[in-house]
């Protein structure tokens, strides 16, 4: 999911950033993303790890921001 976030372009380069996803919701730095954002990666992570994301799931975990090789921003 990190890799993922950094390769679109979702974090802060060179700063810790905090992730928030639970299954109604994700939060980068405290922003609720929107809702095409959230089940993009919803789905990542559900895919990667086989655990499945329910109303009251909630994940939280900071990750450290790497430059994009993207030339755009996802949103």
């Amino acid at each position: 999911l990190g890799a993922a976030l950094n390769y679109d372009g979702m974090l802060l380069p060179g700063k810790i950033n905090k992730v928030e996803l639970t299954g109604k919701y994700l939060k980068i730095n405290g922003e609720k993303q929107p809702n095409n954002i959230f089940q993009k990666y919803k789905r990542i992570l559900e895919e990667e790890s086989g655990i499945e994301l329910n109303k009251n799931s909630k994940l939280q975990f900071n990750l450290e921001g790497k430059a994009s090789k993207r030339k755009y921003r996802s949103f």
